[in-house]
Order: structure tokens, then sequence, then C-alpha cells
């Protein structure tokens, strides 16, 4: 079939299957609303006809701060039909966060509309036309069938960087938003994808992951299930209720499910692809869900949002080679040192990636997979292989380990220490919800390895709960890793998309008065 547009698709499989079930909606505690594919076709073509009469063109550029909802899916569809293209935003974004997205969403030079869902909403929108949801859902449709050819949405999607090491970034997918229907997809086999699954959407859409699998399901003919919000009871019933097969997630989602009373009797039989991402997972938890799903239904992906390539890792192969994320199946990867050449394998040094050239072994669909940013330079790639600061090291096979970002590195003693490991061997304890560790001021080490933990059980004393933590530590990390000063929370705050703002959380603890109660470990 040749390539078609999203919305294009979404319409054609709304005549093909009118009554089949496109998007499913549901809120904590289990209440849903759902809709078929002819019904959000209708929604989004109306939805068209409004953003048109408010000025959308193919020149524009549609800011979506919308949360998770009907609308939000929609609204994308409306705004692609008119060739715009989409940048979804978290509606929790406070002022400061506002602006620094804003202001990079207008070095596009497009002309800018926001959709929201409310009007206090609009209120807090500093730049562009805001367009309430709730006025235009009554106004006329567009008619697909009025048009020769459909306007191809280039660029048609733009995602936010997390901003956690400066000013927001935009990331801008340059290819055309366009697929070829039931394609062959290397990287979907990678990952136990195939047309017509249920997928289970837990974090936000306006994040990277999500995004993808909200609009990849629903173009390759499946069931999306979609939450509002994630909570860990609701999403493991939803998995039986609705016989998910495909589940895209982060460590701490899977954390917070495992933890569940009562997880091992869950029926979760129908899950196909377990698949997660964004931040280390902890090797206990891993496992765990090996256990529960079976190691050939679990995932692991690295990767990131400016899409520079992709490596995949299922269950049973990380059991002969645990901690890797994988190695190039579809793309190039390599590790490198500050002098720019390669390293050795079992050396940590920056790692950079690239879709693998064509050679007649990856689909079209890979090839050319670029990007550029919108308010910051694309950082050059003369080889075609990019960096986004991950460090890690190959091993002697060719897998890929990952250390953590080189931003997250704390230099204690002049000795590295990568925050995701003492992490993982904090989460092992089970009265651990959450936990970040961040390097602050020390006089003596430079910085010292303090670890901020989350329980909502607080310890009725504090300090024996401390010490059995640190003697933990010290079983599973040599004595440089293991954190000098712990500070207990009832939770941590993250963002939607399940990631710690560590260089806000090391900024507010760089003068250790604003640090309390802080405990340092017994012997």
């Amino acid at each position: 079939m040749a390539p078609v547009t999203y919305p294009r698709r979404l319409h054609d499989l709304a005549l093909e299957e009118p009554g089949a079930p496109a998007l499913t909606v549901v809120e904590p505690g289990g209440a849903s609303v759902s809709v078929t594919r002819a019904e959000l076709d209708h929604r989004s073509l109306a939805l068209a006809g409004a953003l048109a009469d408010a000025g959308v063109t193919a020149d524009s550029l549609v800011l979506l701060a919308i949360p998770n909802s009907v609308e939000f899916v929609a609204c994308a569809y409306a705004a692609w039909w008119l060739g715009a293209c989409v940048l979804p935003l978290s509606t929790k974004l406070v002022a400061a966060e506002r602006a620094g997205v804003l202001a990079a969403a207008a070095d596009s030079g497009r002309p800018i509309v926001t959709i929201v869902a409310d009007s206090e909403q609009a209120r807090g929108t500093d730049i562009g036309l805001p367009v309430l949801l709730d006025k235009a859902r009554t106004r006329r449709a567009v008619a697909p069938g009025d048009r020769e050819h459909d306007v191809v949405p280039f660029p048609g999607r733009a995602l936010p960087s997390g901003g956690s090491t400066g000013r927001p970034k935009i990331i801008v997918d340059t290819r055309p938003l366009v697929a070829e229907p039931d394609a062959a997809n290397p990287l979907a086999d990678l990952l136990g994808r195939h047309p017509g699954q249920t997928a289970l959407v837990m974090g936000p859409a306006y994040h990277a992951l999500p995004f993808g699998t909200v609009f990849g399901t629903l173009f390759e003919r499946g069931h999306l299930v979609l939450m509002t919000r994630f909570d860990a009871a609701t999403a493991l019933d939803a998995v039986e209720r609705y016989a998910v097969e495909v589940m895209p997630t982060v460590p701490i989602q899977l954390q917070r499910m495992a933890r569940v009373p009562g997880v091992e009797s869950r029926d979760l039989s129908s899950l196909v692809s377990l698949y997660h991402s964004g931040a280390a997972c902890p090797e206990w938890l891993k496992r765990r869900w090996m256990d529960l799903v079976g190691p050939d239904h679990v995932y692991e992906g690295f990767g990131s949002t400016e899409a520079v390539g992709m490596l995949v890792i299922r269950g049973d192969e990380w059991l002969a080679h645990p901690g890797s994320v994988g190695r190039g199946a579809t793309t190039d990867v390599v590790v490198r040192g500050p002098d720019g050449a390669n390293l050795q394998p079992g050396e940590v040094g920056e790692i950079f990636m690239r879709w693998r050239p064509a050679d007649g072994s990856v689909g079209s669909s890979l090839q050319g997979a670029t990007y550029r940013y919108w308010g910051s330079a694309v950082p050059p790639a003369p080889d075609g292989f990019v960096s986004v600061g991950d460090l890690g090291w190959l091993d002697d096979d060719g897998y890929l380990f990952v250390a953590d970002r080189r931003v997250d590195l704390i230099i204690t003693g002049g000795v590295n220490v990568y925050p995701a490991e003492v992490e993982a061997a904090i989460t092992e304890h089970p009265e651990v919800d959450d936990v970040v560790v961040i390097g602050v001021p020390d006089p003596e080490w430079g910085r010292r390895v303090h670890a901020i933990v989350a329980t909502s059980r607080p310890p009725l004393d504090p300090q024996a709960f401390v010490t059995d933590l640190n003697h933990r530590c010290r079983e599973r990390l040599s004595s440089v890793k293991v954190p000098k000063s712990y500070e207990l929370v009832t939770a941590l705050s993250r963002n939607e998309a399940g990631k710690v703002r560590r260089a806000e959380l090391a900024a507010e603890r760089a003068d250790a008065s604003s640090v309390a109660p802080v405990y340092v470990p017994s012997p």
C-alpha cells in the first residue's frame, strides 16, 4: 500500500470497521469511556473544522495542553488533517517551565495556536492564540472527501525535552508524517509488536514513548487503552479486563505494580510485549517481572526522544547478558572517550548511535531517522553517530551496558559514581517506595553521595532504618558508592513521565541548612 497520513488512516479504518473499538480511556478506579473508530474519526473531523476557523493552517504549530483523554487524541488528528505540526505539553507545567517551553517553541518561527481544556489554562497561556476545547466541539466538520489530496504534515510532530539540563528544547521529527499501513517494521518485530494488538498506555501522552504508542497503535488497527493517570492497581485491572497485549512502561511504574498485594494471582497471560524504557531498571525488579509474565515477553529499549537509534533486548537474551540494554540490530553503537576515539570493551565512555546504513537488512521506515531542535543546534555528526549524553561500555560481544547520564555523574573524592547503580541497591529494601541519589557539596569529598529515600510508612526509628539501608548498600556496592547521608521523605516528586528533576533537587540542597533532617548511618 502507498503511504498515507495518520488522520487518513484513521478515516479509512473507520470506513472499513466503523464499530470496532478504537480508544478506551480509563480513570483511576476503573471507570472508563470508549469510542469506536467511526466516533473518533467524526470527532476529529469536527475539531479540524473548529481549528480551521481559528486560523490553523499547514504552517501552524499547535500546542496540545490537554490531559490524556479522547479529546487529546482527536485534537492531534484534527491538527494533522490541516497539515499542522503538533506539540503536546503537560498540563501541570509551572510558570517558569511553561515559559521555557513556549520560548523554545517560538524559535520555530511558526504561528502558534494553543489548545487548552478550560479557561483557567487559557489565562496561563503566554503566547499563541488559545482555543478553548469546550467551545471547539460544536463547530463544523472538515470533509476529507472534498480534497483531491491530503495535506501532509511536515514536520508533523515535535516533543519537548525534559529540560533537566537547562533550557527546555523542542525535538522535531523532520520526516513527513506518513506511513505505509501494515508494512514490515523490523523495530516493531524486535519488540513483539504486530498490527491489531491491544495496547495499554499508562504515561502522559506528551511524552515520547506514550505518544508514539498512542498513534502507532491506532495506525496499526489496534485498540488503545489510555489511562488518564497512572494507578498501579487500576493498571493491573486493565490488563485483565481488556486482555492487554502491549504495555510500554517505565521502571517506577513496574515497581509500584509489582508491590500491589496479590499481583502474583493476577491474570497477566495476555501480555505479549511488556516494554520498559526511560530509566535504569533495577535487576531485582526486572527479574520479578520475568517471573510474572515470562522472560520472552519482557523487553527493554534504549534510545532517546531524538530517535538517533534504538537498542532492544528481550528477557531471555538479557538473562544471558544481565544488565545489558542490547546490541545493535537496527542501530550501530560505539563508545568513545573524550578525544573522540572508540574505546575498548569494558571502558566507560560516551555512547554514540546511528541508524544502521541501508544494506538490505533494515526496512526503509528506519532510514533517515533525523531530528533537529527548535531553540538549540543539532550536535555535529560527520560520521552519522550522535550522542545525547549517556555513558556506558560495550562487552566483548558488542552488548551495551549503560552507566548513567553524563549530567548525573557524581565525582566524589576523584571517583566516578553513577546514581542508577546506587538507586538500584536501595530499591531492593521492601519499605522503600522510591529513591533518587544526587551529589551534594562536601568539604572533604568535594561532593558526597546523598540518597533521598521515599517511604510511605515512616519508620518508628529513622536512624535504625537508615543504618539498615546502609548495611544493605555495603553488601552490594563498593564503599565509595555507598551514600554518606540519607534524607527520608514520604514521597518524591516525579513528573507524569516518571522522571525526577535531579538538578533541581541538588540545587535545593546546595545549602546544607536547607536539608532537614539528614541522617548519617551508624558504623
